[in-house]
């Protein structure tokens, strides 16, 4: 036991040793050796070290910034800095920490490499300090950004910290960034941030979904669906926004009907997946729009039985008596000698089956003394059987 204890005593004072060694070296040292101290550290001696060279750094950047040696010693420090320090830090110094780069960045605003370490560093410490008053300090620094090719990294490192750390004002800005024709080898670097953004922005986002503009919500549609980080309950809601919308593009521009079709189907597809109860009232409204589309020749037998069955999933409770209408014309078109779609009127039939509510009898019961084809009877027969009494 004795000598067990003994060999920990030897480990702590050597340990201890070390570790006064290494803080004289630092001390003493000029910034070259400085630096090289920081990156040899590790443990309770980065968090020494962070200290110190975080007070250094804030004592002379004035004086020292436009020296090579004191840069390198700053990016080294910003790089090196250890969550261990910041979590050690009171709430105040915490914030004087995210003051200290945001002036660090304004002094190096010729130095790309000290700023891109700010950004990567606040990134990475996103959780542990207090970011909001530095993502106003970026957005302004976005928005006044002068592009040129060396600059470009710094572009990417600012956008990818924004998407991190931004707020609604930060999407806005990066928003108007996409749609210009000044970032186009940028554009995916700038939607990334962007829709990481979605959350923290959705009026913002909605706004633009109902901006009325087909190509411009075509074109930010497109970024989302391709985006698999977005949240499913954000998704959601703008689908459910966008399918309302399609109603009123579908009036103001005619001639662009594939294309709203299109985002018709995927907006069912997103609701439909997600089971989005919540779009119950605007299903029933575009069902209604979708009767009349399908009618003049908009949407074809598919297209509509896929309505059908989104209706079944995302209004299940008020889907009933608009399909047994739907039933109800098909009927009396039958026994008008009318053509009717049988794939159409079977996903109906198996629709009112699958929901299973009795009120739908005596219609689904209709359905078996009509000339039908036998396969729109069977389902019938099937419906029936299903019903819950």
């Amino acid at each position: 036991m004795k000598k067990y204890i003994s060999v920990i005593i030897f480990i702590f004072i050597t340990f201890s040793l070390h570790s006064q060694e290494i803080q004289k070296k630092y001390l003493k040292g000029n910034l070259t050796e400085k630096t090289q101290t920081i990156k040899e550290a590790s443990g309770t001696d980065s968090v020494w070290l962070a200290d110190k060279s975080i007070n250094f750094i804030k004592e002379n950047a004035k004086l020292l910034h436009d020296d090579r040696d004191f840069e390198n010693f700053t990016i080294t420090t910003i790089y090196s800095l250890p969550k261990e320090y910041v979590n050690s830090q009171s709430e105040k110094s915490k914030k004087q920490i995210m003051i200290t780069f945001m002036n660090l960045y304004k002094l190096y605003d010729t130095s790309v490499n000290v700023d891109i370490a700010i950004l990567t560093k606040v990134e990475q410490l996103r959780e542990l300090i207090p970011t909001d008053e530095f993502a106003d300090f970026l957005n302004n620094e976005l928005q006044n950004f002068n592009l040129t090719n060396s600059r470009k990294p710094l572009f990417k490192s600012l956008v990818s910290a924004l998407g991190t750390i931004g707020n609604n004002h930060s999407f806005k800005i990066l928003y108007n960034l996409y749609e210009t024709d000044n970032y186009k080898e940028l554009k995916e670097t700038v939607s990334s941030a962007m829709v990481n953004l979605i959350p923290a922005s959705m009026d913002e986002v909605i706004s633009i979904i109902c901006s009325k503009n087909l190509l411009k919500i075509n074109g930010f549609f497109e970024i989302i669906k391709k985006n698999d980080n977005i949240q499913q309950k954000n998704l959601s809601e703008i689908a459910e926004n966008l399918l309302n919308e399609t109603i009123l593009l579908l009036s103001s521009s005619p001639d662009k009907k594939e294309l709203i079709v299109s985002l018709q189907m995927d907006c069912l597809g997103i609701l439909k997946a997600s089971r989005w109860t919540r779009a119950s009232n605007s299903m029933l409204k575009f069902f209604n729009a979708a009767k009349n589309e399908y009618k003049t020749g908009i949407l074809n037998d598919e297209q509509f039985s896929s309505v059908i069955e989104a209706l079944m999933i995302i209004s299940p409770i008020e889907a009933v008596n608009p399909l047994i209408d739907l039933l109800g014309e098909y009927n009396n078109d039958v026994e008008n000698n009318r053509k009717v779609s049988s794939n159409v009127v079977i996903a109906v039939i198996n629709t009112l089956g699958a929901l299973g509510d009795k009120t739908a009898f005596d219609i689904l019961l209709s359905v078996t003394y009509l000339s039908y084809p036998e396969k729109v009877l069977s389902a019938a027969q099937s419906a029936l059987a299903g019903l819950k009494w």
